[in-house]
């Protein structure tokens, strides 16, 4: 009998148990202090006696300890740290959401199918959630579009038509552009070949050459890396018809100024 007392009483210290508010509270040390409590409404506190959330950490700086959450809404106090998310987001619209705190951030975003990959610069802790600058190294949209540096691969510059938009300068030791058709048709007997003086009309009323993208046209809409390839190479096959034309006029030029020397 005096054994059961003893551990009923060794256990009472460890453990308080409260009849109306149905919570187990677990102290630490001889503090205040709880380091996990339940209570009627299913919230857990760690660091709190009275969680006001399924999920309360509240203590120091925590950022190495890490956090995993499933359902919900989860409180963070005292510090930032990494958090992995299911069904649960700050506004309650992301499925996934994975975070070391305020300065990088992965998540996706249900409202619009996005998968997001953000940073917050030189945000931190303290900054509220909607004052924070985010810059957004990687975005893939639900209809398959990537974009580099930008939200949103579809409001970029160039139009809506873009399966991988890049805002910024690309490095590559290659790049090889399919093609359905090339400009070899130059060569075909029947290709109607301008003259240099309809080319010289045209340049002159419209400052720029045949086929060719006006300036204002490159600037607006940019370049289709295939399609000036293509254009640029009927100029230059062109060119050489030019070449090889004026090179047979001063063959025969040269013929006939020698026979008048004869």
């Amino acid at each position: 009998m005096k054994k059961n007392i003893f551990i009923l009483l060794f256990f009472s210290g460890l453990f308080s148990l409260g009849g109306n508010a149905q919570s187990i509270f677990v102290p630490e040390g001889f503090t205040s202090k709880g380091i996990g409590t339940s209570t009627e409404t299913g919230n857990v506190g760690i660091g709190v006696s009275n969680p006001s959330e399924e999920l309360f950490v509240f203590g120091g700086n925590i950022g190495t300890s890490g956090l995993l959450k499933a359902g919900g809404n989860a409180y963070l106090a005292g510090g930032v740290l990494p958090v992995l998310s299911f069904n649960g987001w700050w506004n309650g619209t992301s499925d996934v959401f994975l975070t070391n705190g305020y300065a990088s951030q992965w998540y996706f975003d249900t409202n619009v199918g996005k998968i997001i990959f953000r940073n917050s610069g030189s945000d931190g802790p303290g900054t509220t959630h909607d004052k924070i600058t985010w810059s957004y190294p990687f975005t893939i949209t639900k209809e398959g579009l990537v974009s580099i540096n930008q939200l949103n691969p579809n409001t970029c510059p160039s139009g809506s038509d873009l399966k991988l938009f890049v805002n910024g300068t690309i490095g590559a030791k290659e790049v090889k552009v399919s093609l359905t058709n090339w400009c070899d048709y130059v060569f075909n007997k029947d290709y109607q070949l301008k003259s240099l003086k309809e080319v010289d009309a045209y340049i002159q009323a419209h400052k720029h050459l045949p086929e060719v993208p006006t300036e204002k046209e490159m600037l607006e809409n940019g370049i289709a890396m295939g399609e000036i390839m293509k254009i640029q190479m009927k100029k230059i096959e062109e060119l050489t018809l030019y070449m090889i034309e004026l090179q047979k006029q001063n063959e025969k030029l040269a013929a006939e100024v020698a026979k008048l020397k004869k």
